[in-house]
């Protein structure tokens, strides 16, 4: 799906309208430039002034179409007009339909979703459906059934750890949803911890996502390499929840490759 957001300073409504936007993943964003005579220039706050436009919008025109393909939160302002914001909340996408087989189904079946972003059910099939969490009540993440060819609205996950569900209308279709807040990812060559830093509030949980073709075992440094998981993460897996219960900096390390390092800040 396409979305546009406008941008203005010549008039009384100025800035990025609307401010704060919800898609889903692989949807894309454009920006029209309302003004007559001023410029601007979106770009992620997290990135540089040209990561999405190598120049700026120019007036009355549009921008090219962004695309993102991975959910998370994005914030960004204008290069030219620091005091324009805006946030892009992206969320990620399971859909309902038919399967080869014939039932319908989640899919995908087991989604891994960061802490404190947010799913949309996309509903393709015939029937009406509503995903609950397994055990229910049905109601606990949506009022109502989706409807065929509609959407639900948004579901933030706040909590980490791994949330089997069911549909309230057909409990033979299952998914899991796995919410983590540390990665173990590898980039140019180099597999660390992501963030290198994690802060939790006291007695919050950490859940790490092993995006590696290798196994991992986060350890307290120095050990023992069982102190929070009695098994390495294999790869394209996820930790059970490790809960902090002590506050205070803990440095921590793969007991399978000491030079990844990490560490947690209670608070």
């Amino acid at each position: 799906m396409l979305w546009r957001i406008t941008v203005q300073q010549e008039s009384d409504s100025t800035g990025f309208d609307p401010s704060d936007r919800e898609i889903q993943s692989a949807d894309s964003v454009f920006w029209f430039n309302a003004d007559h005579h001023t410029e601007h220039q979106p770009y992620p706050i997290a990135g540089s002034p040209t990561t999405w436009f190598k120049t700026p919008i120019s007036p009355q025109a549009t921008s090219d179409q962004v695309r993102f393909a991975v959910a998370g939160s994005y914030a960004y302002a204008c290069a030219l007009h620091p005091d324009e914001t805006g946030t892009i909340e992206v969320a990620a996408v399971v859909q309902i339909g038919q399967t080869f087989d014939g039932p319908a189904a989640f899919v995908p079946k087991s989604i891994n979703l960061p802490q404190n972003r947010s799913i949309v059910w996309n509903n393709s099939d015939m029937n009406a459906h509503r995903p609950m969490p397994k055990g229910g009540p049905e109601d606990e993440w949506l009022e109502e059934n989706i409807e065929p060819g509609d959407s639900s609205p948004p579901v933030a996950f706040d909590e980490v750890g791994t949330f089997p569900y069911v549909c309230a209308l057909h409990p033979t279709e299952t998914g899991t949803i796995v919410v983590y807040n540390v990665q173990i990812a590898t980039a140019s060559n180099v597999t660390s911890f992501a963030p290198k830093t994690k802060s939790i509030e006291l007695c919050e949980s950490i859940v790490w996502l092993n995006s590696t073709t290798a196994s991992h075992q986060p350890m307290p440094a120095g050990g023992p390499a069982d102190a929070w998981l009695a098994q390495p993460i294999v790869a394209n897996a996820a930790s059970p929840a490790v809960p902090f219960e002590t506050a205070g900096d803990i440095p921590y390390e793969c007991a399978l490759h000491p030079s990844e390092t990490g560490t947690i800040q209670v608070k």
